[in-house]
């Protein structure tokens, strides 16, 4: 049958050529020539209709007709059709149950990846799931119905494990900390903040890199402010909480390592966050420390093109590096010191996404200290920073 509509088809596209070339030779005869073409015409598209319906048959494809379009073109609506508006009061919320994104995923508005992005569900990100068709979980965010693909949420809240272990037997387990949701108009890109230290240090040992058999001391206090007496370990966060709300407000998601000073989280474990949470850039905020009290300056790190345990990622991460250091230094006039690139930084070490350390200022220079103790000049350092994560994310 198939085979006859083929023979068909040709045999009346050869007399549609015919037909064309008779309306040339005769022009008294335009009006029979072009019935002729007309009902020529018709046949061949009923047979063309006809075979295409069966090719799509064979190929398990139901054939239906696209009425998405209008005569002109123009796209018509037709969601509320092929997807109900549905509300919160359609739903049992006594039987919801919380669901966890396992990586950022997008939340659409109908269950379908043509429909609308409401927003991006940031990883390790709570949400209410009210039904559950298998591909496409409806979920309940501000009072309203959306969908995630089911695939990218699971009913355990997510930890990052660190399976590997040295030859001293260790090991780690973290947890990812919430994710701050942007304030302003989302870019979906995700920024792991690391306040470097914390009060009280750990000088356990842990490997400088996944399977090293080198160590280091977990983590340290860091320095102190020869003129403020301010830690080093309050200074890095006061200024990372102001980094966070600019990024906030410049659409980005934003993980924080910590968020208070009473913490014990090794260096390689605040790696282990942003590489779980999928971060596109984790920034570690430090302030240096020198017996020469007269150097001042701000420097950025990270790690060399050889290094062992990442070096894949030294381009990005050196792109980085250099990004924000120069954005910094504009924005806050601190002076200009060159990238350093070491493999003796377990923080550095075990991020498996882009990083860097900036060492934002020296507070054994005294007038350094206080400038970077002052308000008015740390919203200038948040601001740098995240100028510099702009040029290195966005381009900008």
């Amino acid at each position: 049958m198939k085979k006859c509509k083929f023979i068909a088809l040709i045999l009346i596209s050869i007399l549609l050529i015919t037909t064309l070339s008779a309306c040339g030779k005769s022009g008294g005869q335009e009006s029979v020539a072009s019935d002729q073409w007309l009902s020529a015409t018709e046949a061949a598209d009923s047979l063309r209709e006809s075979v295409a319906s069966d090719q799509l048959e064979d190929e398990g494809i139901e054939a239906e007709i696209d009425e998405n379009y209008a005569d002109d073109g123009a796209e018509t609506d037709s969601d509320a059709d092929e997807y109900p508006a549905l509300t919160v009061d359609d739903f049992d919320l006594d039987a919801a149950e919380t669901m966890y994104a396992t990586a950022r995923v997008n939340v659409r508005t109908a269950p379908s990846t043509d429909s609308d992005v409401y927003e991006v569900l940031g990883t390790g990100k709570s949400v209410t799931r009210v039904a559950d068709d298998g591909s496409w979980s409806t979920v309940v965010i501000d009072d309203s119905i959306y969908y995630v693909a089911s695939a990218y949420l699971s009913e355990d809240e997510p930890v990052v494990t660190e399976t590997a272990t040295s030859s001293s037997g260790w090991s780690s387990t973290v947890k990812i900390p919430a994710v701050s949701e942007p304030t302003g108009e989302a870019n979906g890109f995700l920024v792991v903040i690391d306040p470097g230290h914390q009060s009280r240090g750990n000088s356990g040992k842990e490997p400088i890199g996944p399977g090293a058999s080198e160590t280091k001391a977990k983590v340290t206090t860091g320095t102190k402010g020869v003129s403020t007496g301010l830690a080093e370990y309050e200074l890095n966060l006061e200024v990372a909480i102001k980094l966070r709300e600019v990024l906030l407000e410049r659409g980005y998601e934003v993980i924080m390592c910590r968020t208070t000073n009473d913490v014990d989280l090794s260096n390689s474990e605040r790696a282990q966050i942003a590489n779980e949470a999928g971060a596109d850039v984790f920034i570690r905020l430090h302030a240096d420390g020198m017996t020469d009290s007269s150097i001042n300056g701000a420097v950025a790190m990270c790690q060399t093109s050889s290094n062992p345990y990442n070096g894949s990622l030294y381009s990005q991460s050196r792109a980085l590096a250099d990004d924000v250091l120069s954005s910094y230094v504009a924005k806050t006039g601190a002076k200009k010191h060159s990238v350093q690139e070491t493999d003796t930084m377990s923080g550095i070490n075990w991020a498996s996404v882009p990083c860097t350390i900036l060492e934002m200022g020296y507070m054994t220079n005294a007038a350094e200290d206080q400038k970077m103790a002052s308000s008015d000049y740390q919203n200038l350092m948040a601001e740098g920073i995240a100028d510099g994560i702009d040029k290195f994310l966005l381009g900008n």
